[in-house]
C-alpha cells in the first residue's frame, strides 16, 4: 500500500517560485543626480556623482545632471526648469532621483520669489513622479554656505529654505538627505565657502551611498515584465529589485529581495509584487493573454466620412496568434490593414476563431460638410513640445488632453488635411496659457503660405474664428506672444472647417471618377511609420504596387493582382525599415507612376 502525503496549494505554488526564479537582473538600477554647480562639481571622476558611481558599482548607472548657477524657482534667474538636462535627466527613466537645488535660490534677485518656491518644488517633484517607472524621489538639504558668495548667504538657506524643502518632503512623500547636517562643521572643505573640494563631495558620495544602500527597507526600486502581452505558447519574465532587508512577497508568496521570475498565463493575469519593512510598498503588472480566436485590437484611423463625398479610410486590427480571421466575411490575415472608401454609413465586422470566438464590429459614420472637422486625427506638428506631453492631443477630438510647447515667446502648430481644403472656420480651445498674438496661415501643396487670420488681442478660452476664405493642404498656427511673463503655449484642441476642393471629382452617382490610371502621393509624407497610398485604375486590369529603396532595391510588394476599375487605398508600415527615401511604384501593363516617400523616425 503506498501512502501519498498531502502537500498544501499554498506550498506548491512557494516551491514553484524558488524553482522558476533566477538572479539574473539585465537592467542596472539608473540614478539621476539633479542640481547645480556643487552637483556637477567640475572636477570630473571626483564630483560627488562620480564618485557615487565608483562606490555603487556596475549594477548601477548614474548619471550627473548637474549645471551651475541653476534655480529651483521658476522666476529665477536660471531656472533649471528650462535647460536640456531637465528634459534629459526624465528621459533617463531613472527609478532613483536625487534632487539638490536650493542652493542659488537664497541670492537676494531670486529669494524675492520665495512665496513660489514650495510650490515650484512639489511641481518639479511630480514631474518626474509622473513617470510610468515611479522612481524612488530624495530630497537634499543643500549644504552650508560657509562664506557669502555671489549672493548665495546661509541664512536663507539654513533658516527658509530648508524648512520648505522639508514642507515639500513631507507633503509630497519623498525620502530626504541631509547634506547640512553632514558638512556643518566642514567649513575646511569649502575653499570659496560654497563649493566643496575633491573630499567633501566624496564625503556627499557616501552619504547618497550610505542612503540609497542602507536606508529604509522595503521600498520596491522596479517591478516589470519583458512583455506585457503574451500569445499561446509565448513566455515573458518579471523582474524586481527591493531595498536591503525588505520582506518580498509575489502574489501573497515570499520571494527574494532581488530576483526574476519565468511566466506562461494561460490567462490575463496581474501580479502584485509587496514589500514589508520600515515602509510598506507595492506594485502590480498585468499580463494580457490573448489565445487562438481573441480580438487584440480592431479601429479605424478616423471612424467616420463626409457625406457627399468618399472618404479613404485605414481599418486595422491584431488577432491572437494561431487565429482564424474574417473581414466582413473575407478570410484575412491575423493581423493585417486596409483600406476602404466610404461613402455612406457602413458597418465593418472582424471575426476571430480558435480556442475562442470574438466579433468585434466598427461603424463609420457620415458628418455634415460644415460640421466636418478636417483636422480630427490628421497628422500634426510642432516647434516644440514639452516632455510628457504630445502634440497628438491638439487635434484628438478630446478637451481634457492638451499639447503644451516648451518655454519660448515663439511657437508654431501645423496639422495636414492630406489634401486641399477650403478652409472657412477655425476654433481654437486653449488652455491655461494662451496666444494674445497669433497668425493662421494656409500652406499650399508646393509650400506657399498665405495668412487667412491674425490678432493681437487674443484672450484665451475658446476663440472661433469664421468667415476665413483660402485653400491650402496644411493649417498653420504661429504663435507670436502668449500671457504669461514666461511660458510655454497650452492648446486643448484645434479644429477646421471647410469644404473638400476635390469634390469636383464625384459623378452623379456619388462615386469618384476613374477614367485615368493615377498614383497619389503617399500621405502623410514624410511619414512614420505608417502612411496611406491611393491610387485609381480606370479599367480591369492586373496591377503592382511595389516599394523599391533610395538604390533601386525592392523593398516589398503591397498588390500584385488583378482588379477591377476603381479606387484603392493601402496602408504601408516601415516600422522595421531604417529612415530614408523611398519610392512607390503603381504598374499595370505598360502604364506606370512613381511618387517619392520619405520615412523619418
Amino acid at each position: 500500500m503506498i501512502f501519498r502525503k498531502s502537500v498544501p496549494k499554498q506550498m506548491v505554488v512557494i516551491v514553484l517560485l524558488a524553482v522558476l526564479c533566477s538572479y539574473a537582473q539585465p537592467a542596472k538600477i539608473r540614478i539621476a543626480c539633479i542640481g547645480n554647480s556643487i552637483t556637477w562639481g567640475g572636477l570630473g571622476d571626483l564630483s560627488y556623482p562620480q564618485q557615487l558611481q565608483k562606490k555603487l558599482g556596475s549594477n548601477y548607472d548614474v548619471r550627473n545632471y548637474g549645471i551651475s548657477a541653476r534655480t529651483l524657482l521658476k522666476k529665477g534667474d536660471y531656472p533649471y526648469w528650462k535647460e536640456l538636462e531637465f528634459i534629459d535627466a526624465r528621459n533617463f527613466d531613472p527609478h532613483i532621483v536625487i534632487i539638490k537645488l536650493g542652493t542659488n535660490d537664497s541670492k537676494p534677485q531670486n529669494w524675492i520669489y520665495k512665496d513660489e518656491f514650495f510650490s515650484n518644488y512639489t511641481e518639479f517633484v511630480a514631474a518626474f513622479r509622473m513617470l510610468k517607472r515611479r522612481p524612488q524621489i530624495y530630497v537634499c538639504f543643500p549644504v552650508p554656505v560657509f562664506h557669502t558668495n555671489w549672493g548665495i548667504n546661509n541664512p536663507v538657506v539654513k533658516d527658509e529654505i530648508i524648512p520648505l524643502i522639508d514642507s515639500v518632503r513631507n507633503s509630497a512623500q519623498t525620502f530626504l538627505i541631509d547634506f547640512y547636517s553632514l558638512m556643518k562643521n566642514d567649513s575646511a572643505l569649502f575653499p570659496d565657502g560654497v563649493h566643496p573640494n575633491a573630499i567633501g563631495y566624496e564625503k556627499m558620495a557616501q552619504l547618497v551611498y550610505d542612503t540609497v544602500m542602507h536606508g529604509q527597507s522595503g521600498v520596491i526600486r522596479y517591478f516589470y515584465a519583458t512583455r506585457d502581452t503574451l500569445n499561446k505558447n509565448e513566455t515573458a519574465i518579471l523582474y524586481w529589485n527591493t531595498s536591503e532587508n525588505s520582506q518580498v512577497f509575489l502574489n501573497g508568496n515570499p520571494v527574494n529581495a532581488v530576483d526574476s521570475l519565468n511566466i506562461a498565463p494561460s490567462n490575463t493575469t496581474t501580479y502584485t509584487l509587496t514589500t514589508r519593512g520600515s515602509i510598506s510598498d507595492s506594485v502590480t503588472r498585468t499580463i494580457f493573454y490573448y489565445p487562438p480566436g481573441k480580438i487584440k485590437f480592431f479601429r479605424a484611423n478616423i471612424p467616420m466620412y463626409e457625406i457627399g463625398s468618399i472618404d479613404s479610410i485605414a481599418l486595422r486590427w491584431q488577432t491572437g496568434t494561431g487565429s482564424s480571421v474574417s473581414f466582413n466575411g473575407t478570410p484575412v490575415k491575423e493581423n493585417d490593414t486596409v483600406g476602404v472608401f466610404v461613402s455612406r454609413d457602413t458597418i465593418f465586422t472582424l471575426i476571430a476563431d480558435g480556442e475562442q470566438a470574438d466579433t468585434q464590429s466598427i461603424t463609420i459614420t457620415g458628418i455634415q460638410t460644415d460640421k466636418f472637422n478636417r483636422a480630427l486625427h490628421r497628422t500634426a506638428s510642432a516647434s516644440t513640445t514639452d516632455w510628457g506631453y504630445s502634440i497628438s492631443a491638439v487635434n484628438d477630438g478630446d478637451s481634457n488632453t492638451f499639447w503644451k510647447s516648451k518655454s519660448g515667446k515663439t511657437q508654431w502648430i501645423s496639422i495636414d488635411f492630406g489634401k486641399t481644403i477650403s478652409v472657412k472656420n477655425v476654433r481654437l480651445q486653449w488652455g491655461s496659457v494662451y496666444g494674445i498674438s497669433y497668425y493662421l496661415y494656409l500652406v499650399k501643396e508646393s509650400g506657399e503660405l498665405i495668412a487667412i487670420y491674425n490678432t493681437g488681442a487674443g484672450d484665451g478660452d475658446v476663440d472661433d474664428i469664421s468667415g476665413l476664405s483660402g485653400s491650402g493642404r496644411q493649417l498653420k498656427i504661429l504663435c507670436l506672444k502668449n500671457n504669461t511673463l514666461d511660458d510655454s503655449y497650452i492648446l486643448k484642441e484645434c479644429e477646421v472647417y471647410g469644404t473638400n476642393d476635390l469634390t469636383s471629382a464625384r459623378d452623379n452617382n456619388s462615386t469618384l471618377s476613374v477614367s485615368t490610371f493615377l498614383l497619389e502621393q503617399n500621405y502623410p509624407n514624410p511619414f512614420n511609420p505608417s502612411t496611406i497610398i491611393n491610387y485609381r485604375i480606370p479599367s480591369t486590369a492586373h496591377v503592382t504596387v511595389t516599394i523599391f529603396d533610395l538604390l533601386g532595391k525592392k523593398v516589398t510588394t503591397l498588390v500584385d493582382e488583378t482588379k477591377p476599375a476603381g479606387n484603392y487605398s493601402i496602408l504601408f508600415n516601415a516600422e522595421r525599415l531604417p529612415n530614408g527615401v523611398y519610392f512607390v511604384r503603381l504598374q499595370s501593363g505598360v502604364m506606370m507612376q512613381t511618387k517619392t516617400m520619405v520615412f523619418l523616425k
